[in-house]
Parts: C-alpha cells; structure tokens; sequence
C-alpha cells in the first residue's frame, strides 16, 4: 500500500484538472486522517478499502469525512462479534455506502443477502472490479482472475451481471437493482445533478436490456452506441 499524502494528491488533482473524484485508502495508515479530510475540502470523495483497520479507526475516518468502503468484505479484516472492524462500520454507519464486486465468488450469496438487507439498496453500489482487459499476469477460473499462487485478483463481471446476480442471488428487486447500478454511484460522486436518473435536463445515458438480463441497446449522452445485432 502507498503512504496516502496531501502531496500526492494535490499533485493528482492538478494533473487531472479537477476530474480527480474518488480515491481509495486504508485508514490505519499515516496520514490518512489529514488526508481524509483535505479530500473531503476538496470535493474528492474517499473510500476505505485494502485496509486491516478496526472499528474505531474506521469511525474515525468516517467522522473525517470518508463515504464509501471498496469492495466490501474483500481487503478488510473479516467480521468479529466481539472485535468491531471495518466491516461492522461499514454495514451500520448511515453515512458510508458499500460497494460491491456482486459475482457470486468475490461475496458469498448469504453475505450479499446480508449486506443488501443490511444497508438497504439506497446505501449499496453495484461494481465489477472487472480486469479482463487489463494484461495482468493473472489467470481466470470459473468467473474471476486469480494470480499464479492462487490469490483472488480481479473479477470477470459485467455491470448487467452484477445487476441480474443482486437480482437472483441477493433478493433485489429489479428496480433496486438497477439504482445499485445507476442512482447510488451517481450520488456518492455527486454528480446526480447531470445523471444517475431518469430525469428532464440530464444525461441521456441508457442500456435497454431483456427479461433475461440481455443488452440490447446502450445509450451515452444521448446517442446509441451499441445496438445488438448491428
């Protein structure tokens, strides 16, 4: 893990032009408070993740501004009854949304139900964690990218899987499915003004899909990108 420091990230910040909007931390480590919250002073939204942080710490970030936590479950020390984690915070701080890699094999379907009916679809966002165009030396086995000594490293999902799993593995409706995908990621970057909704005046951007959660057509900034068959 890299030292998060203000250095850097106000380095990334310029360099980006301002398109700098989400990073993702481990709280325990130094200088992650500060940065925590010149990241909030900056609109940069900070998530917690790769992390061994305990409860306590975690809070902290949280009360420092921290939003989300990344792919939630994996890179964190597990649940404990008796020893809070980042977890436990993640699951019962109204403040923090949860992503997850929705793939049947990153998060059990028992853990999936459980983090759904936990936090509720309006606080979990749906994310692949997808590297299959990536290059890495790593290996896919049954539906996820491992390293050569077996580590899980990535996944092979699509977002319309991720939809159709919180759908059929994690008892979603199919509209509380499709807002993990579109609204509560949308809203954590805070760009729910221009898109993320259904609404007049913002980003045309849609995917028309079948019963059987097949895309048909896909739509960005109004203008047809893919159309199956074509």
């Amino acid at each position: 893990m890299r030292l998060p420091t203000i250095q850097e990230l106000s380095r990334l910040t310029r360099l980006s032009a301002g398109r700098l909007k989400l990073v993702t931390l481990a709280p325990e480590l130094p200088g992650a408070m500060e940065v925590i919250r010149w990241c909030s002073r900056h609109g940069i939204v900070v998530s917690l993740g790769h992390s061994d942080a305990d409860g306590a710490t975690a809070a902290r970030a949280v009360n420092s501004g921290a939003r989300a936590v990344t792919h939630m479950f994996n890179g964190m020390r597990p649940f404990h009854h008796r020893n809070p984690s980042l977890v436990d915070v993640a699951l019962t701080h109204p403040r923090v949304a949860a992503m997850v890699i929705a793939d049947g094999i990153h998060v059990s379907q028992t853990a999936l139900r459980l983090l759904l009916r936990t936090k509720g679809p309006g606080a979990v966002a749906l994310v692949t964690d997808s590297v299959r165009h990536q290059g890495w030396p790593v290996r896919e086995r049954g539906g996820a990218y491992y390293t050569r000594r077996g580590v899980l490293a990535g996944s092979h999902l699509t977002m319309i899987q991720a939809v159709r799993n919180a759908v059929l593995l994690g008892s979603a409706s199919l509209s509380e499915a499709v807002r993990m995908a579109s609204e509560v990621p949308t809203k954590l970057l805070r760009l729910l003004d221009s898109s993320g909704t259904l609404a007049l005046g913002k980003r045309a951007d849609l995917v028309a899909f079948t019963r059987e959660f097949r895309v048909v057509m896909t739509m960005v900034g109004g203008r047809i990108v893919y159309r199956h068959g074509v």
